[in-house]
């Protein structure tokens, strides 16, 4: 029967030392690494294993990344000529309450640049 005891009041900052009431059948110690098989399957390290998984905020940003790489639409005069062509092929589209949503967000858009536009005229001078 194990010895449930414990062997001293130092024994939470010593830890446990050795071990009372191992079976005879029981080798004393583990195997040497040199002599066990190898084994069947290659295991990953931990850290490969989290570093390789893809995160939610990466998928997010890659959902969100622009299908075009066109950089000259960063321009504001080719920006504004996109959504102008934009604009026109959904006015070419049959009528259904999703283009004409679209077609109206469009519009805003188009009404938000003039007024910006005007504005900043309208401080050059000054």
């Amino acid at each position: 029967m194990p010895d449930l005891r414990l062997p001293g009041k130092d024994f939470f900052t010593r830890g446990i030392d050795r071990i009372v009431g191992q079976s005879a059948d029981l080798p004393a110690s583990l195997p040497d690494r040199s002599t066990l098989p190898p084994t069947e399957h290659v295991a990953r390290s931990s850290l490969d294993l989290v570093l390789a998984a893809s995160r939610f905020e990466d998928t997010i940003d890659q959902a969100l990344r622009p299908l075009n790489q066109d950089r000259d639409l960063l321009r504001p005069g080719e920006f504004g000529r996109a959504l102008a062509g934009a604009r026109s092929l959904l006015l070419k589209q049959p009528a259904s309450q999703v283009l004409d949503r679209a077609i109206e967000l469009l519009d805003e858009e188009q009404v938000l640049r003039d007024l910006a536009h005007h504005y900043r005229s309208a401080l050059y001078p000054a």
